[in-house]
């Protein structure tokens, strides 16, 4: 059998083609938040939004690498970036770190409960 016909017969996975993705796209995006953190003045209108904008989707694809759980690795960004706006706020704290990790860990039960029952 030569290669183009077994090409034809196993074609390349869609998976592989995105794992390959995944990754150059999180360093892009990393990149791009020193770039932010170091180049862009915070008082620019529409930097604060690019910072945790930026924070969100770099943590969450970093996430998704390590843990390769799209729901996991959602909550973890989003208790991560809520936390860290609470801190630029001022009234970040470790009780209000302990209550997000309860809610995202009341609501990953929820869910993970919810998908076993049906």
């Amino acid at each position: 059998m030569d290669k183009e016909t077994n090409r034809k017969k196993y074609p390349i996975p869609v998976k592989d083609k995105k794992t390959f993705l995944i990754p150059i796209l999180t360093l892009l995006l990393w990149l791009s938040l020193i770039a932010v953190i170091f180049y862009i003045n915070p008082e620019s209108p529409g930097a604060i939004p690019l910072f945790f904008s930026l924070v969100f989707f770099s943590l969450f694809l970093s996430f998704f690498l390590l843990i390769n759980n799209l729901r996991r690795s959602l909550f973890l960004s989003v208790g991560c970036v809520f936390f860290l706006f609470l801190k630029y706020l001022g009234i970040g704290s470790l009780l209000n770190l302990l209550l997000i990790i309860g809610v995202l860990t009341s609501l990953e039960f929820y869910f993970s409960q919810r998908k076993n029952l049906s």
